[in-house]
């Protein structure tokens, strides 16, 4: 399998909660020019990390303890 990782830089404490989502925003951005049909990418303020949709018409997720995630390299390039 061909992969890429997608890391979203953490906020440090000087930042507002707005940036975690901002990042987030920008992520779901270059998804959506990579073919994604839905936003993928969440922050959460209260939990301090970020989560990535898995499967959109379930709403299942999981939440990225590392800030991160493996993608299918080939999927993403069709």
């Amino acid at each position: 399998m061909n992969r890429v990782w997608i890391e979203l830089e953490k906020p440090s404490h000087e930042h507002s909660p707005e940036v975690g989502k901002q990042r987030a925003n920008l992520a779901n951005k270059m998804m959506r020019k990579l073919g994604a049909d839905f936003d993928m990418f969440y922050w959460w303020p209260d939990k301090n990390r970020y989560s990535r949709v898995v499967e959109p018409s379930s709403g299942a997720f999981v939440w990225l303890t590392d800030n991160g995630d493996w993608f299918d390299l080939e999927k993403l390039s069709d």
